[in-house]
């Protein structure tokens, strides 16, 4: 009897030490995962930081694209305008003369 109470004792000691074990194994697991979830976390926040700087950048770069355009156009439009008022007060003129001869 006392021989079967050691074994089981060992049996037992064994079954908590590899209990315990796993355990930690377990505990080991999870904190490396959470750890390389941090760093995935961390790099998808940089690479969501540097896309949204890129997309600024287009955006800044394409506003002022668009303003200079319209500027330039503005400008050919001013320009227009004004040649046009030039040449009918050509023709007002021309005609003013004509009818005052």
């Amino acid at each position: 009897q006392k021989e079967a109470d050691d074994r089981v004792a060992v049996v037992e000691k064994e079954l908590q030490t590899t209990k315990e074990s796993m355990h930690k194994n377990v505990d080991d697991r999870v904190k490396d995962m959470m750890q390389a979830f941090q760093v995935e976390k961390d790099l998808m926040k940089e690479e969501f930081s540097a896309t949204k700087e890129h997309i600024q950048k287009d955006a800044d770069t394409r506003v002022t694209e668009l303003a200079d355009e319209l500027q330039l156009t503005k400008d050919i439009l001013q320009k227009e305008a004004e040649h046009r008022v030039a040449a009918v007060e050509e023709e007002l003129k021309t005609t003013k003369e004509y009818m005052q001869k």
